[in-house]
């Protein structure tokens, strides 16, 4: 049985059910048309400061897929500082202080962070894949958030 055929979404809807389609059960089709789809679930993304008893200061942390790892400094400047600091709750802008304090444990999760300045997050901005980077800890990246 099909159920549904002749789908169209713009892509504004919570439900395929709430695109535009003939009506249920209704079709013209096939077992040669059927659809598959894959799914994934999108990891949550926290960031933290770490390093520093200076309130709004310190290393760039990213927990991801449950784990936290640090950022790389290639490329990062003060437009990817003040993307990270907006997404920690600082409105005032960010500065990079590049690894002032000092090398993070663990994961390197980003490297070769690039924002135009839009962004909400520093993940929205190009990167590297999660996980892939071409440097060390003491690279890691510390910033300072107003």
């Amino acid at each position: 049985m099909f159920w549904l055929d002749d789908v169209n979404c713009t892509g504004a809807e919570q439900s395929i059910a709430d695109c535009d389609h003939r009506p249920w059960g209704e079709h013209n089709c096939v077992h040669g048309k059927d659809v598959s789809i894959r799914c994934w679930i999108v990891a949550q993304i926290v960031y933290r400061l770490a390093g520093s008893s200076v309130n709004g200061e310190g290393r760039l942390e990213v927990k991801y897929n449950d784990t936290w790892g640090t950022v790389c400094d290639n490329s990062f400047s003060n437009v990817e500082a003040r993307i990270a600091c907006g997404s920690l709750g600082y409105s005032n802008g960010g500065e990079f202080i590049t690894n002032k304090y000092g090398p993070g444990e663990g994961r390197i999760w980003l490297n070769d962070v690039k924002c135009n300045g839009t962004e909400k997050s520093i993940a929205d901005c190009t990167h590297l894949p999660w996980g892939s980077h071409t440097c060390a800890h003491n690279e890691d990246v510390s910033i300072r958030c107003h």
